[in-house]
């Protein structure tokens, strides 16, 4: 059995396979419901353990093909077992390594960042902890598996061919490489302890503290000494799970201030004030726009999804200010005088969004929808004039389409979700693409049909040429623009909901796709 095999009947292996299934399931579940220093450990065992096997794979093939030394020596059984020894030594290694300087150095940490931020668009929430450290003997498990794929015997067949290339190790390439993109999105996504953002108000003595929820989180605390106007990083950490400093804002609205005023919001929508008891509310601040910016500065910090806040409210006695804490915008506060400032607390601030660069981190996915809108417009135009597979092939291209804005919502998933989503929206992209371009090379060699001007005879197939044209330049524009359009006014704060967005751009585009198959 040659490395390369080898390798691939490692990352085929059920514990492999088990091991990716765990990082998942602790980064999207156990992390989120109970962040805590065991699920922050378990996370990097998960990973230690198969990590080495996806970097054997390439260390595999160069081992194989780089040498001739070590094409000789892989014919016989000893030097086969060296290659094998040598691949797995140099993957555990470079792992070991890496992982040990990223998570021991602060500045080896802050390049690592910076680094993975600019490949692939967004910073990972990876901290320095010394204490990782202690999972570097789950390498050991990646070892372990290595040895059971050498010793892994190939299933008997009859036929002397297949039987081949399953000693070959050749049965388990498509097994291996699924497993393999299924690491690769598994350590892509590894986010590390949760990047919370500001959910938790204290008081202590004259300042104020502001900072996660859960004593294992990515955030740090910030304090305050002039009434949550400028805030300045802790070294220490302090506790957020007390009931009083992270109370649940529903339960406070509406809230009662020193002088009387009772204020309360709406989600997603607006805070009121009201001067009378509650008989009647004025509006003080208009917060639409919400869930576009929470998604924003999800894609851009990988975070995990928590609602937008406020997370908590509290009076500071020394100056009477309301502050909210907003999560990943900071906080808001309230002067006496009834003036509403965003505070950035640390690297959380509010960012409305106006900006193209904006716009497309947020709509990346409903703009490849929007061109595959387009394309499926190519594909209907003169639909009726199609045989019945490109019939066919249409509606799927569209009803597959929309299932993906329906089903994958690309603007508001976070985390692997936002991974699959994207993966959905450019495979509906490629496939709606090829169809339309197909659609239209049929009606580029159709013969126009002549037609019967009323006045003087024969219409010219020119003419009706152009009318082709035009009828597929404007399909596509309508349906492109119309489905694009909604989203954009969702990422302005015009329309409040991503799935009131969604429902408007079906809808138009619908009408589009049934105007362009039903026009003659």
């Amino acid at each position: 059995m040659s490395t390369r095999d080898r390798a691939l009947r490692a990352l085929a292996h059920p514990l492999t396979l088990t091991c990716i299934l765990l990082l998942l399931i602790n980064d999207q579940i156990l992390r989120v419901l109970a962040p805590s220093w065991v699920t922050g450990k378990l996370g990097d065992v998960a990973w230690l353990a198969f990590a080495p096997l996806v970097v054997a794979l390439p260390i595999a093939f160069v081992i194989d093909r780089g040498s001739p030394i070590a094409a000789r020596a892989g014919q016989q059984s000893w030097g086969r077992r060296r290659l094998g020894r040598t691949t797995i030594a140099l993957a555990t290694a470079s792992i070991g390594i890496i992982f040990a300087v990223v998570k021991a150095f602060p500045w080896s940490t802050d390049a690592f960042r910076s680094a993975f931020a600019s490949t692939f668009g967004w910073t990972p929430a990876i901290v320095t902890d010394p204490t990782d450290l202690l999972t570097l003997p789950a390498l050991g498990l990646a070892i372990w598996i290595w040895h059971r794929a050498r010793h892994a015997r190939p299933p008997v067949v009859p036929d002397s061919a297949q039987a081949r290339a399953t000693l070959s190790g050749r049965t388990r390439r498509g097994p291996a490489l699924a497993v393999l993109a299924l690491a690769s999105l598994a350590t892509l996504g590894n986010s590390g302890p949760p990047d919370e953002g500001i959910v938790c108000l204290q008081t202590d003595a004259d300042r104020l503290l502001a900072g996660p929820q859960s004593d294992y989180a990515f955030t740090h605390w910030f304090a305050s000494d002039d009434g949550g106007f400028t805030w300045d990083q802790q070294a220490e950490r302090f506790s957020g799970s007390d009931e009083a400093s992270c109370a649940v804002p529903s339960d406070t609205w509406p809230l009662e201030l020193s002088d009387g005023t009772l204020i309360r919001y709406l989600s997603g929508k607006a805070i009121e004030r009201s001067t009378d008891g509650g008989s009647a509310w004025t509006l003080e601040l208009r917060l639409a726009g919400e869930e576009a910016r929470l998604a924003y500065n999800q894609n851009e910090r990988f975070y995990y999804g928590a609602a937008y806040g406020p997370h908590a409210v509290l009076v500071d006695p020394a100056t009477d200010n309301l502050i909210l804490a907003m999560g990943l915008e900071g906080v808001l506060v309230r002067d006496p005088a009834g003036t509403w400032h965003w505070s950035a607390v640390g690297p959380y601030s509010y960012e409305p969004i106006t900006g193209i660069a904006q716009l497309f981190a947020l709509l990346q996915g409903e703009l490849a929808l929007a061109v595959a809108a387009a394309a499926v417009a190519w594909t209907l135009t003169g639909w009726r004039g199609f045989k019945w597979p490109l019939r066919v092939l249409g509606i799927l291209a569209a009803v597959g389409t929309l299932g993906v804005q329906v089903f994958l919502a690309p603007a508001i998933q976070t985390g692997y979700g936002r991974a699959v989503s994207m993966m959905g929206a450019i495979a509906a992209l490629v496939i709606t693409v090829i169809l339309g371009i197909v659609a239209v090379v049929i009606q580029i060699r159709a013969r126009p049909r002549d037609g019967v001007r009323p006045a003087d005879g024969v219409r010219p197939a020119s003419s009706a040429r152009r009318s082709r044209w035009l009828r597929l330049l404007a399909g596509d524009i309508a349906a492109f623009v119309l489905y694009l359009a909604p989203f954009v006014l969702w990422a302005f704060g015009i329309i409040p909901l991503h799935a009131t967005a969604a429902a408007i751009a079906m809808v138009l585009t619908v009408v589009v796709w049934l105007g362009c198959a039903l026009t003659p």
